[in-house]
């Protein structure tokens, strides 16, 4: 009986060393660390050990979707699982359930992940109650999932469910709390509230900073995220030191070919962009998909996305059959991972009708603007600045076709959008999916 506590504490002191290398985000070492506790646990026996095996296969399962082996991730997630029903314990099968939704999460499979986060959410609510840090958590990944498919609403009525139980129970000091303020800020990101949003990213920054100093990944990502806002607001050079600053310290903690390091590469492209340097622009845009390709794969949003910005590129350098190719290729992606109701297809469809509109091609324009608004009506209000911007486009292309009786009729209807606009920023022909991404 004493060998088999010696060995329980051996077991869980090198969980907790796995623990702080995770962390740390030295995967491997943790890795290493978890699968030395799983091989000592396997002679030990009772329910203590069950916990423990059911927890480290989870641990296990964590690195992997870090290091996006997902089919490795799930297979150790059902081991727990499995483990876990054996056993009866039904907070762990309800962490089980949370994790296989991360897993679908990040493999785009969204209507899967919810029904996991829906599971969870219910067994942690029977047992523990709404006011728990548990119950917090599936809030939040549920918000980010309403928020990839870009029903803002639902994802912010999530986020800040979450961020009202992670103030009662943790303070306002905590990096919770600076993770819901982070996603909160993108959410008004996304809704073009830009002045809400940099109130929230300065209030998960300062948590942050608080906590952890300067040299860190999280920092990083706030960098990043107050990047995007100055970026929509225009003010360039304010953008470009945000993500200097986001770039310098994941290029020191992480090296070169990191995910990370592609969206900074692709943010600083957009800098480029805006300021006509293109040639320069179009060198980060390659970076970051270079990463994207090896780490991600062809089929992922990341890589849509930088397909979408060289696409942009090419158009505003006159090479029109090759922006169309990276435009084509942006919406396949997009389609097949999104569905078609989702404002980035949107951007694309627009980005698709400019390049026939340029090429004098206007019917096939009409018809990628009429998708486009058809997305966009549905997502936003009728008086949304990028619903008004491609109404625009269309009253100009029935000018154009000799229909001056439709060209006339939308401009009245954009005539009684604008009196009733306030916000009349116009809209960017790119996302900048690191600020998307990075909702953590």
């Amino acid at each position: 009986m004493g060998n088999q506590i010696a060995d329980m504490k051996r077991i869980q002191s090198i969980r907790k060393v796995g623990n702080r290398a995770y962390r740390n985000r030295n995967y491997q070492y943790a890795r290493d660390n978890y699968s030395q506790a799983l091989k000592l646990i396997n002679g030990c026996c009772g329910q203590v050990s069950k916990h423990l095996c059911c927890d480290l296969y989870l641990d296990l399962s964590y690195i992997y979707i870090k290091e996006h082996k997902y089919e490795k991730a799930l297979q150790l997630c059902y081991r727990s699982q499995k483990t876990a029903f054996k056993s009866k314990d039904l907070l762990r099968v309800a962490q089980c359930y949370h994790c296989l939704g991360l897993i679908k999460t990040r493999k785009e499979l969204y209507d899967k992940a919810l029904d996991d986060y829906m599971k969870s959410l219910a067994i942690r609510q029977e047992i523990l109650g709404e006011n728990n840090s548990y119950t917090a958590d599936t809030y939040h990944e549920m918000g980010y999932i309403y928020s990839c498919q870009s029903q803002f609403a639902d994802a912010l009525s999530f986020y800040q469910k979450s961020l009202d139980i992670r103030l009662k129970i943790l303070g306002d000091y905590h990096l919770e709390v600076a993770a819901s303020y982070n996603n909160i800020g993108m959410i008004y990101f996304h809704q073009h509230e830009y002045n809400d949003a940099s109130l929230m990213l300065h209030k998960c920054l300062n948590v942050q900073s608080h906590i952890l100093g300067d040299d860190n990944l999280d920092v990083a990502t706030s960098y990043n995220n107050l990047g995007a806002v100055y970026y929509r607001q225009f003010r360039y050079d304010d953008a470009l030191r945000m993500y200097r600053k986001c770039h310098d310290i994941q290029v020191g903690l992480l090296g070169d070919n990191d995910i990370e390091v592609s969206n900074s590469f692709n943010n600083i492209g957009a800098i480029y962009d805006r300021q006509c340097k293109y040639e320069e622009a179009l060198l980060m845009y390659h970076k970051s998909l270079n990463i994207q390709l090896c780490t991600l794969g062809s089929h992922n949003l990341y890589v849509a996305t930088s397909y979408n910005n060289i696409g942009c590129i090419y158009k505003h350098q006159g090479n029109y059959e090759e922006a169309l190719a990276m435009f084509q290729k942006s919406l396949s992606i997009r389609q097949k991972t999104l569905g078609e109701s989702n404002v980035d297809n949107a951007t694309t469809y627009d980005n698709i009708a400019c390049i026939h509109y340029y090429q004098g091609q206007f019917k096939d324009a009409l018809t990628c603007y009429q998708k486009s608004l058809s997305i966009r009506m549905v997502i936003f209000h009728s008086n949304h600045p990028s619903v008004v911007a491609t109404l625009k486009m269309m009253s100009n292309i029935y000018y154009l076709l000799k229909n001056d009786m439709e060209a006339c009729k939308i401009l009245r209807k954009v005539r009684n959008f604008q009196s009733r606009l306030v916000d009349k920023t116009t809209v960017d022909d790119k996302i900048l999916k690191g600020a998307v991404w990075t909702e953590v």
